[in-house]
């Protein structure tokens, strides 16, 4: 149990972050808007897009090589040679 001023405050508080959250999407959503369209283009032609395809289109260079996913090979399912 909290007082109702303790309540108001919350409520305040989340508001509060909720606004930064969607300024901050916003923004985003500005700054980057040219690739974002590009992206939606590909997407209704292809309706699909994959790793390789998306940083070409957005213009990012490709992920770490550390961080890549995995590609599946001839074997089990986990991508093991037997």
């Amino acid at each position: 149990d909290y007082s109702e001023s303790r309540a108001e405050m919350i409520d305040k508080e989340v508001d509060r972050l909720m606004s930064e959250g969607l300024d901050s999407a916003l923004k985003i959503i500005r700054d980057h808007r040219d690739a974002m369209d590009r992206v939606v283009s590909h997407l209704l032609e292809k309706e699909t897009i994959e790793r390789d395809e998306f940083e070409t289109i957005v213009g990012i260079p490709p992920a770490n090589p550390r961080n890549a996913i995995p590609q599946a090979s001839t074997g089990s399912a986990l991508g093991h040679q037997s």
